[in-house]
């Protein structure tokens, strides 16, 4: 099937999804998987919590595109690896996953989304985030970077 699939509106929120599937799979009489490639530097030992998500919203835009679903999608990982060849090619491995996918939770994120959006203020930081970890950890370095330079003495005054 095309993957190109018009936007999903939610009435209710206002807000529209929108996303460009990797691929779709078609199961003549029973239905649509969305079917998406990732590529890894080594084997995926879990798979990333937004793929989960990822899927989820492929699955609801099938379903508001009136394309009946599979409970099923898909993600197909390559990962490069040896043995490397002297002509210079690039071995591959693949690992095939198979998840389920339910397009109410990703109804749900738009939801909460829209109530994240209202907010007059953003929401604290959560500790299981790993971007707001990272931005806390890069902050964290810069000001020692600086009290560092500090010490250094020089204002950096042009001579």
């Amino acid at each position: 099937m095309e993957p190109s699939l018009k936007a999903w509106s939610d009435p209710e929120t206002g807000l529209v999804v929108r996303g460009f599937l990797d691929e779709c799979l078609e199961v003549r009489g029973q239905g649509f998987a969305p079917l998406d490639h990732k590529t890894r530097g080594s084997k995926v030992e879990r798979i990333n919590a937004a793929y989960y998500v990822q899927l989820d919203v492929y699955a609801l835009m099938l379903a508001g595109n009136d394309r009946p679903l599979l409970d099923e999608g898909y993600l197909i990982y390559y990962i490069p690896g040896p043995p490397w060849n002297p002509d210079h090619e690039l071995p591959f491995s693949v690992d095939l996953r198979r998840i389920r996918i339910n397009p109410k939770k990703a109804q749900l994120l738009v939801k909460k989304a829209r109530q994240v959006l209202d907010l007059r203020q953003p929401p604290q930081s959560s500790v299981r985030c790993d971007y707001c970890r990272w931005v806390t950890e890069a902050r964290a370095l810069e000001e020692g970077l600086k009290e560092e330079i500090a010490q250094c003495g020089d204002d950096g005054e042009e001579l």
